[in-house]
Parts: structure tokens; C-alpha cells; sequence
């Protein structure tokens, strides 16, 4: 298990900032090597793009 936090100066609408989130959340367990893991969110919007894939890492 691991966890992180990261503070951004500004402001963001509550879809930008679980956008965000979530490039952090997929960004964590790649940066730590891990070949598999999990995201969950309650965000449909967020849901239906990740399924194409963040930023060349599609699964």
C-alpha cells in the first residue's frame, strides 16, 4: 500500500481537481513499478476517458 499527497496552488472546479487527483493516483504506483493496480472514483465523466488510457499507459 502506499499513499501521497501533493499541495496545488489555485483554484479548481471539483471535475478538474478529481482529474488531478487521479493523474497523481496513476502516476504513484508507475513511478513505483508496480504491474498492477487499481483506481477507483465515483466520477462517470473521469471513468469513460481513463478507459482510453492516461498518457500512453492504457490497460
Amino acid at each position: 500500500m502506499a499513499a501521497a499527497a501533493k499541495r496545488m496552488i489555485g483554484r479548481f472546479s471539483p471535475h478538474l481537481g478529481e482529474c488531478m487527483a487521479l493523474r497523481e493516483g496513476v502516476w504513484l504506483p508507475l513511478a513505483l513499478g508496480f504491474s498492477e493496480w487499481t483506481v477507483e472514483t465515483d466520477v462517470i465523466s473521469i471513468l469513460s476517458f481513463s478507459k482510453s488510457g492516461f498518457y500512453g499507459y492504457g490497460r
